[in-house]
């Protein structure tokens, strides 16, 4: 997508355009946080990705983070997911990844993993 841009832009309008997407002169403030729930395998990967490059640049916000990734809920007893879903009541707001439904064949490699 970049390269197409910079491709058909040229001169003053491209370096113009590339600050504006680069960089803020002034980010937006959150009055209040957001609950920030983190997933499994790739999609913590990509949305580290999409909050460094797309929404921390632009907005200052306060995130809550929850990790729901499969291990942790399993160490907590599903414990953190509980709280994550008292602090979207509370909050009003909620950003969550995707995450691993723990099938019977999922469970059975978890489990089998940790007694090696």
């Amino acid at each position: 997508m970049w390269i197409s841009l910079v491709k058909i832009m040229s001169g003053s309008v491209m370096s113009e355009v590339l600050q504006r997407l680069s960089y803020a002169t002034k980010r937006v403030e959150a009055k209040n946080p957001v609950v920030e729930m983190d997933g499994d395998e790739m999609t913590r990967i990509i949305w580290a990705k999409i909050k460094e490059s797309l929404i921390f640049p632009y907005v200052k916000v306060e995130c809550l983070y929850f990790d729901l990734g499969l291990p942790h809920r399993d160490q907590t007893n599903d414990q953190v997911t509980i709280d994550a879903a008292h602090a979207i009541l509370k909050h009003n707001v909620g950003i969550k990844c995707a995450t691993i439904t723990p099938d019977e064949q999922r469970v059975e490699g978890l489990y089998s993993l940790r007694t090696l």
